[in-house]
């Protein structure tokens, strides 16, 4: 995935494509970012950008609702491979936890510093053990 950083003649700022593969049609997904003023801080967003392309977590603005994503989506494509003692723990997990705290949160707009303010929350005002955050994360890096 080579791609190239350039400069616009017009304003002189830079900016970038990269190649994301191709969506569930079969048509090249690429993904422009544009009005850098230096070289260096498109280059920093440009591998950013790639390492999440690589790493599949990349979402494209998405409007959907994070909790909305576990229950519907997320939650049916576990339920084939989880016990249905561990899939009781999820929605459980889900319903008194998660959904609470990110219930207007877009799942685009989740960081690393939301997460771990949910699981500050979780050990400081609702006297969560550590295995029960444990358990709380691995929820998160299931469906991440």
């Amino acid at each position: 995935m080579q791609t190239k950083i350039n400069k616009g003649e017009t304003n002189g700022t830079y900016w970038f494509v990269v190649s994301a593969g191709k969506d569930e049609y079969g048509k090249r997904r690429q993904i422009k970012r544009r009005g850098f003023r230096t070289y260096k801080e498109a280059a920093r967003e440009m591998r950013k950008l790639l390492q999440q392309v690589d790493d599949q977590t990349y979402l494209k603005n998405s409007k959907i609702k994070y909790h909305d994503f576990l229950e519907g989506e997320g939650l049916s494509s576990k339920a084939l491979r989880l016990r249905p003692i561990t899939l009781g723990t999820y929605k459980l997990n889900i319903l008194n936890h998660i959904k609470p705290y990110f219930q207007n949160q877009e799942m685009s707009k989740i960081t690393t510093q939301i997460i771990e303010k949910f699981y500050a929350h979780l050990s400081q005002s609702k006297g969560l053990s550590e295995r029960s955050i444990q358990d709380i994360h691995r929820i998160f890096i299931g469906y991440s």
